[in-house]
């Protein structure tokens, strides 16, 4: 090969390098191409195009929270329509009820949160528009029913201990499944609406809290000091049992008597086993009577027995009904936890003349209880 030759074939490498590298230069400077339109997705069309959320009101953007004791635990409930369409809302649905779920560390469930119920959720009367939002707020412990229920739930929320909080709607579709697809309107939400869950954690007190409380039910309305009494329950501090017992006896109204009781049954001590006696003796059929009764069950005294035996042989004065049922149920029950022998001859008398079939079986019942603890 010439010389002229080899320079030609140089030359020609050399365009052909340059001709790729002006290529390659100007596809990596073009804009790329844009990805093809997607089309927006009918939300409508989607399983399920209502949604809703949980928060902590006060802190929105928290997952999880810790509170003082007896703060309140303030939650907001947001439901929205996110679809173009309007979503109706079943009339059987109304009736329902919007539960909020509290579960603790290990994933039991307390029963006893209340639920709500329309017109709070869901807020319209026949349907639910495009984009329409509808908010509530609630304190957790508003959701209890009952005032004596107060002082349960703060005993169980105010242990130290970790909770989740989730709110649930079931759909109608679910609920009444077997129910025609005709008696439903065009368009209803069709699988249950389930809240992102929240976690909150409740603070344990301190010793001077614990007195500053114990000070506050000197002064306290009664809806406070039975709130009060809840928490000191749940603290478990054995020194406020004597301040506790004081509310329990004689003086306070029955409601705080009551709440008085249950907080001091998650601290039972047999030393105070004469003071409880003296609290069945007054009014054995009465709410804080019943409990007692209840009490002395779970204190275990044997020496409460010949107190539970008279009571019973006495029953003709107490009433059968309302609360007076409810103390056959809890002495009967006291005296099959203790086991003492010595209960036998009354329970039996009971089981076999008393006119009433479930305090019969009652009795039987704790007769059998003993018998089984006397083998052990």
């Amino acid at each position: 090969m010439n010389n002229r030759t080899s320079t030609k074939l140089i030359v020609l490498s050399l365009a052909i390098v340059l001709v790729a590298t002006v290529v390659i230069v100007k596809l990596q400077h073009r804009t790329p191409p844009s990805p093809p339109v997607q089309e927006p997705n009918n939300m409508a069309q989607e399983p399920n195009s209502m949604a809703l959320s949980l928060s902590f009101l006060d802190t929105p953007d928290a997952q999880s929270r810790t509170f003082e004791p007896g703060e309140p635990i303030n939650l907001e409930l947001i439901i929205k329509n996110y679809s173009k369409e309007t979503w109706s809302v079943d009339k059987r649905f109304l009736a329902e009820s919007a539960l909020f779920v509290i579960k603790n560390s290990k994933g039991r469930v307390l029963q006893s949160i209340n639920t709500l119920t329309y017109p709070v959720v869901p807020v319209v009367e026949d349907s639910f528009g495009p984009d329409r939002e509808y908010r509530v707020q609630r304190n957790l412990f508003d959701l209890y029913p009952h005032i004596s229920d107060i002082c349960l739930g703060m005993l169980t929320l105010m242990t130290p201990d970790d909770y989740t909080v989730q709110v649930v709607l079931e759909s109608p579709l679910i609920k009444y499944k077997a129910a025609p697809a005709s008696d439903f309107p065009d368009r209803i939400w069709p699988q249950n609406l389930e809240s992102q869950v929240l976690k909150f954690t409740v603070r344990d007190l301190t010793e001077a809290e614990i007195r500053q409380y114990i000070s506050k039910t000197k002064t306290a309305s009664e809806d406070e000091v039975i709130k009060i009494l809840g928490i000191l329950g749940a603290v478990r501090d054995h020194n406020t049992i004597p301040d506790i017992l004081s509310l329990a006896s004689k003086g306070a109204t029955g409601e705080i008597r009551l709440a008085a009781i249950m907080a001091l049954m998650y601290m039972p001590d047999k030393s105070i086993a004469r003071d409880i006696e003296k609290i069945v003796i007054e009014d054995p059929s009465s709410r804080f009577g019943t409990y007692a009764a209840g009490f002395l069950g779970q204190l275990n005294d044997k020496q409460s027995v010949p107190l539970l035996i008279e009571l019973l042989k006495q029953r003709a004065k107490y009433p059968i009904s309302g609360d007076g049922s409810v103390w056959y149920a809890a002495s009967l029950r006291s005296l099959g936890d203790i086991g003492d022998p010595r209960a036998i001859p009354i329970l039996t008398e009971i089981s076999k003349s008393d006119p009433t079939d479930w305090v019969r079986s009652g009795a039987q019942i704790q007769i059998d209880r003993i018998n089984e603890s006397s083998k052990q």
